[in-house]
């Protein structure tokens, strides 16, 4: 625990003993003209003589505020609340002071009430609406969207990208209202300044991508632009090159992924009221990735915590093009070209009865897959009643990997049981297609709509591979008794085609209550086939073995009604139904196709009482059952690692699940403090398992089989809150979970139970502009307990530790520093590993605005080449150890373009 008491003695004691100042507070009520409180009602203090914002909150349930700031200075204090008159005065606030109770007067117009107070509001509520003007925080010229909403009070982006508001995950992000580039969330936090923002508007999702409302809790932010970035051309131009310290030598590496580092960034938005466009570039070698994934989700800046070297080639484009008030075209293109090398070694321990094995493996591999998207979207509101839109999604990829891999497995008394040399080579193609279309009809009795979806997906691939490979097998005493050589060719052919549907018809009863009647169905068709061929010299011979086709039909209908009632204490959902469910799958070497017919009874409830207006509680219970996926149903044997084997199962069954859930939401706006916690627990019918069996020489046969029940349950909470007189922004999260699930190893049935438990505590200053600091420290203890054998029983320790400074000098140079601890604890195998990883770096900026940015910077300063990843599932405890791209210096300039 010493690295986490230091980093928080720095934090907590040095950082407030240079910027702490003594402090006073203001303490008040706000009511109505008939003395009752008026909730979130939006207070503020601004530092005189230039108006700047030196603390703000909105009132609690109470109509009650506090405010902390600096002592013996002279303030405006300023309260605000939609439809009323503002309130200001101006106050020396030399003690602790008490202001009473503040009684506001309505206002005659909005614009007497809201307009005249709007750009000295740092947050707002606006019905459900929070609101955030970005003026009240520290942006810098350089800074991205991401970098802003880091800053909000209970918002938090992950590494991988996604957002959470006060725990609920922000599933939208609208610029001005209107969708950015496809369904590319990610893209506006890269591709936009955090100076072109005006406000953040952050609201409950009311309705899906589909139009349907949403039964979960669910946030959109929408990004209202400043007037002088809503016309004209926006953007950034940044250029690096660097070298790695000292110089690595890997054999076969490519010249792109040598000791050269290089990064060109083009990022350029044009708004205009009819026209909106992004173009964008980036080279780099320095493991940044910009990569698509077939929803149009973007994963972001990640670098050297990402394994191996990447080269990555990334460009496109996208335009919203209003045609008019009722029409929006969209039309997003991307391409991306990646160069992946990977060193990895790995460590396998796997349980089995009345014995154990022990599998190291080292790995080189090499990826290079190319590949194209291109989103097309159309909306048109016909009339005031009804809209219609039409999407479709297209992708191309062709790539190859080439992998080689040395492998050993030894038995319980330690003995060599095999050992693998394998050199594998493939190359693939994808294509897919995917439009879909939805039409929304609101009739004239209020409340009353329906929505229809119709979507289809067509996909088709195609795999050739080549796999030669030497197995050596071993007797009992470690000698050697078989040699098997392999040099087989696979071609591999799919295609699947997709189509679906839903029509779902809302009918209001009465004022509060809704029933919805949904109806959906699918067809999916696919077929999946592998040719093998032996070679020999320059004789290719069909395998048999490893040659055959599947194809599987499979349709599904289900019928749902669904009642809901929202009053101003509660909601209420409960919802009925049944699905079906057939399958067909035909196997090509088997004389009978496999036809099965499912029905499940489906359901869900759901109820919502508030407490307060910042204050509910919500219970919810729902079912759902998950087909098999194409590769556990096909049984064409996968051999690509000879000593594992993998084979599908076409009697599979799906799997049926149920969950409850019990969450509680407290938000208390008089310090933004939130807290929520839920407790989980799922159960599932008829687990698909991987039913593992070994040979005597402890060769590997995988097939998923229907068993048992799993269970499973979890208890998760988060605190936000702002320490006022510390400007310290605290996010606390927690959490444990059991997870009970039967395994079966060598044709006995037995059980895992994990059980496991963590925790991050995450510290940032609130006033940014001279200092920056954020510190996080993590802890994760795992455990893994065996139902027959509590001898292999395992736990372990993971805890991790950050720290990230930047520090503003004479306004104009700026040094930084980044630095990441992780420490890999076990006590059951394995030595602990500790990974530092440093970075820093100093820049400058130059010019009007600050546009011009100078910066030299090490990454990996301490030269830690690993990456450590561990985990225990279905009975194996794995390791993997990745070399890291290693220490580089490079220098970088970047230019912001602005209107």
């Amino acid at each position: 625990m010493r690295p986490f008491i230091f980093c928080l003695f720095l934090f907590s004691f040095f950082y407030p003993s240079l910027h702490a100042q003594k402090t006073a507070s203001i303490n008040g009520s706000v009511v109505d003209e008939e003395g009752r409180p008026l909730i979130a009602a939006t207070v503020v203090l601004l530092h005189l003589p230039d108006s700047s914002f030196s603390s703000y909150g909105l009132t609690n349930d109470a109509g009650k505020f506090q405010l902390s700031a600096k002592r013996d200075s002279t303030y405006l204090l300023q309260i605000s609340y939609l439809g009323y008159r503002a309130y200001s005065k101006t106050l020396l606030l030399a003690t602790d002071t008490l202001l009473g109770v503040v009684k506001m007067e309505a206002a005659n117009t909005l614009l007497d009430g809201v307009e005249v107070t709007a750009e000295h509001l740092p947050v707002q509520m606006k019905g459900d609406t929070l609101s955030f003007n970005s003026a009240a925080f520290n942006v810098r010229t350089h800074d991205d969207v991401e970098s802003l909403l880091k800053q909000l009070p209970g918002l938090e982006i992950d590494p991988n990208g996604v957002i959470t508001m006060n725990g609920k995950k922000v599933t939208e992000i609208l610029v001005d209202g209107k969708t950015f580039f496809g369904d590319n969330a990610q893209a506006a936090l890269k591709n936009l300044s955090a100076d072109a923002i005006k406000n953040i508007d952050i609201t409950d999702t009311k309705k899906n991508k589909q139009g349907v409302e949403t039964t979960e809790d669910e946030k959109t932010i929408d990004l209202k632009l400043k007037e002088s970035a809503k016309t004209g051309l926006i953007g950034n131009v940044e250029l690096g090159y660097g070298y790695t310290l000292p110089p690595r030598v890997v054999k076969n590496l490519p010249a792109e992924l040598g000791n050269h580092r290089y990064k060109g960034v083009v990022s350029l938005n044009y708004f205009n009221p009819k026209f909106r466009t992004t173009l964008f570039g980036n080279i780099n070698n320095v493991n940044e990735s910009g990569q698509i994934d077939p929803v149009g989700d973007m994963r972001g800046a990640s670098n050297n915590l990402r394994p191996g070297i990447i080269r990555s080639i990334t460009s496109g484009m996208n335009m919203n093009i209003f045609a008019s008030e009722k029409t929006e075209l969209g039309l997003t293109y991307y391409y991306n070209n990646s160069l992946t090398t990977i060193e990895r070694n790995s460590y396998r321990e796997s349980v089995l009865p009345n014995n154990e094995y022990i599998r190291n493996s080292i790995e080189q591999n090499l990826s290079y897959p190319q590949m194209h998207f291109l989103f097309a979207s159309i909306k048109h509101q016909i009339d005031s009643s009804q809209q219609i839109s039409f999407r479709c999604r297209t992708r191309y990829q062709i790539g190859g990997n080439k992998r080689s891999i040395n492998e050993e497995t030894l038995g319980s008394n330690d003995s060599l049981e095999n050992r693998l040399n394998q050199a594998y080579v493939s190359e693939s193609m994808r294509f897919s297609i995917a439009p879909s279309l939805n039409y929304q009809k609101e009739f004239q009795k209020k409340g009353r709509e329906l929505v229809v979806n119709i979507a289809s997906d067509f996909t088709f691939n195609n795999n050739d591979s080549e796999n030669n490979s030497l197995t050596e097998l071993y007797n009992d005493n470690g000698v050697l008794k078989v040699v098997d050589t392999l040099q087989q060719e696979q071609i591999g052919m799919g295609d699947k085609q997709n189509y679906n549907g839903n029509i779902t018809f809302r009918e209001p009863i009465g004022t509060s209550n809704k029933l919805y009647f949904k109806l959906l169905g699918g067809i999916k068709n696919e077929q999946n086939g592998q040719t093998a061929y032996d070679i020999m010299g320059q004789q290719r011979i069909e395998n048999t073995a490893f040659s055959d086709a599947y194809w599987r039909h499979y349709n599904y209908q289900e019928l749902n009604i669904t009642f809901k009632r929202k009053v101003e204490a509660y909601q209420l959902n409960i919802g009925l139904g049944v699905k079906r469910s057939a399958l067909e799958g035909v196997v090509a070497s088997a004389s009978s196709p496999v036809i099965q017919a499912f029905y499940f009874p489906t359901g869900n409830f759901r109820f919502r009482y508030y407490i307060s207006k910042s204050k509910k509680i919500t219970l919810t219970y729902r079912t759902r059952f998950s087909e098999p996926q194409l590769q556990q149903l096909q049984p064409i044997i996968n051999n690509q690692n000879p000593l594992v084997l993998r084979i599908g199962n076409p009697d599979l069954q799906p799997e049926y699940h149920h969950n409850i859930r019990i969450r509680l939401d407290w938000w208390e706006q008089l310090t933004f403090t939130n807290f929520y916690t839920s407790l989980n627990f799922n159960l599932t019918q008829n687990t698909i398992i991987q039913a593992q069996t070994f040979d005597e020489n402890l060769r590997a046969i995988y097939q998923p089989i229907n068993d048992g029940l799993t269970y499973r349950a979890g208890i998760h909470f988060g605190y936000n809150t702002i320490f006022k007189k510390l400007q310290m922004k605290v996010a606390l999260r927690g959490g444990a979970s059991l997870n009970q699930r039967p395994l079966m190893l060598n044709g006995i049935l037995t059980e895992q139970l994990n059980h496991d438990y963590n925790a991050s505590l995450t510290l940032s200053n609130k006033k940014k502009k001279i200092v920056d600091i954020l510190a996080t420290a993590k802890l994760v203890v795992g455990n893994a307990l065996y139902a027959n054998n509590s001898e292999l029983n395992v736990s372990y320790i993971n805890h991790s530790y950050a720290a990230k400074v930047r520090v503003t000098i004479a306004k104009k140079w700026n040094l930084t520093s980044n630095f990441e601890y992780k420490i890999y604890t076990n006590t059951g195998y394995g030595d602990a590993i500790a990974v530092p990883i440093w970075t820093a770096g100093i820049n400058r900026t130059f010019l009007k605005d600050n546009v011009l940015k100078i910066e030299l910077m090490g990454e990996n300063l301490l030269n830690e080449a690993l990456q450590v990843n561990r985990y225990n599932q279905d009975g194996v405890i794995s390791e993997h150890q990745s070399i890291l791209l290693g220490r580089y210096v490079m220098l970088k300039i970047k230019y912001q373009i602005k209107n």
